[in-house]
């Protein structure tokens, strides 16, 4: 979260070792943010906050949350899904909430883009569905999307973790690997047409990897001072589809290596899984 004017805190409950990748844009003009910390007590699914008013068709949520917890089957716990509800509303929601969970949200509200923002739902036993959407490009559109669990996802990292991908001109296509409990998918497609440019791509990550050789994928030459890369990913433990264990190998950063390559960094393959990365790089125009 950005706690000062000169200052990125990164907040965790785990005391072990962790590397961040993070990055911090910064609009010359047309952008309009607002940010908070916000905490879900035991026993909250939903909770509202008020906002200064936004215009929702072009504004989006960036979102991320943490559980102090060290059970591997409590992951369900911090899924947590933003939504503008109106123009003066933000609803978190997540599908389980015995055990309190911290929120770290900014909406943004950009000159120049359009946003289509919605639900979807993959039911149990389903692993992919797809999102009609207004036709839009996608050298110019990327996406957000976030997932709340119920209690029978039980932690499995390959159940919850999904792809997100706007394909073709009109789809959001979602997908996981396996298919325990329900997700409930809020997403916004963000479409701009100030002369931001967007690039995708999959990459897939054996079971061995471990970051050497890197895990890179070449993209158009972007300015990096004005670019941002980031992932969705499925993951999979070969031959043990209810596996709730650590999380460590579904844990990717996405960095910019060059103007011309995407690099994916795992955190370790304690827990060896192979993984399908869903990429974007944004290059910003103002």
């Amino acid at each position: 979260k950005l706690s000062a004017t000169n200052t990125v805190t990164s907040d965790t409950h785990v005391v072990n070792g962790q590397t961040v990748s993070l990055s911090v844009i910064q609009f010359a003009s047309g952008a309009a943010v607002q940010r908070g910390s916000t905490n879900l007590p035991v026993g909250t699914a939903t909770l509202d906050l008020t906002l200064s008013t936004i215009d929702l068709s072009r504004s989006f949520v960036v979102l991320y949350s943490r559980l102090n917890s060290t059970g591997p089957a409590d992951d369900q716990e911090r899924l947590v899904t933003p939504e503008l509800v109106n123009t003066t509303t933000l609803r978190l929601t997540r599908g389980v909430s015995t055990q309190a969970t911290d929120v770290e949200w900014q909406v943004v509200q950009l000159d120049g883009a359009s946003v289509q923002a919605g639900t979807a739902n993959l039911g149990a036993g389903t692993a992919t569905t797809s999102v009609a959407l207004t036709g839009f490009a996608q050298n110019n559109s990327f996406a957000f999307s976030y997932a709340r669990g119920d209690a029978a996802v039980l932690g499995r990292d390959n159940s919850y973790y999904f792809q997100s991908e706007a394909t073709g001109a009109s789809t959001l296509d979602l997908t996981r690997a396996q298919t325990s409990g329900t997700l409930d998918v809020s997403y916004f497609l963000v479409s701009m047409s100030d002369g931001t440019t967007v690039q995708h791509g999959t990459v897939s990550a054996g079971t061995a990897y471990t970051n050497a050789p890197a895990l890179t994928d070449t993209i158009t030459s972007v300015d990096t001072t004005r670019s941002v890369a980031f992932h969705t990913l499925q993951v999979e433990e070969p031959g043990n589809a209810t596996s709730a264990s650590d999380q460590d190998s579904a844990l990717f950063r996405t960095v910019l290596q060059s103007a011309t390559a995407v690099e994916f960094e795992r955190g370790s393959a304690e827990s060896p899984r192979t993984a399908t990365l869903q990429w974007q790089v944004v290059e910003f125009q103002n």
